[in-house]
């Protein structure tokens, strides 16, 4: 079983960019729906008429990606789990494993 993948981080200029543990839970959670927010305006704000498709859904489940990784290691943080004891997994399936979630 795999450890959380710990290079899953946000960019420096993200409201988790500093010890995200440490914040009170609905704080980090008013903070991760703005951020998930802030990106899908990023990824529309992108698009160009010759844009594929696909590149746009491939952005928004990096994206995604990166915010359910944060919500991961809060959890397993809060659970009290180390990477040796952690027996939990996200796994993405259908659109969402293919990276095309839209």
């Amino acid at each position: 079983m795999n450890p959380p993948d710990k290079r899953i981080r946000p960019p420096g200029d993200s409201p988790f960019a500093e010890a995200p543990s440490t914040l009170p839970r609905d704080v980090f959670v008013a903070l991760a729906r703005e951020y998930l927010g802030v990106l899908k305006k990023s990824l529309i704000d992108i698009r160009r008429p010759n844009t594929h498709g696909l590149a746009i859904v491939q952005g928004y489940s990096h994206s995604v990606d990166a915010l359910v990784g944060l919500v991961f290691h809060r959890a397993v943080e809060e659970s009290g789990a180390t990477d040796a004891t952690n027996d939990v997994a996200i796994i993405g399936m259908g659109g969402y494993g293919r990276s095309e979630l839209a």
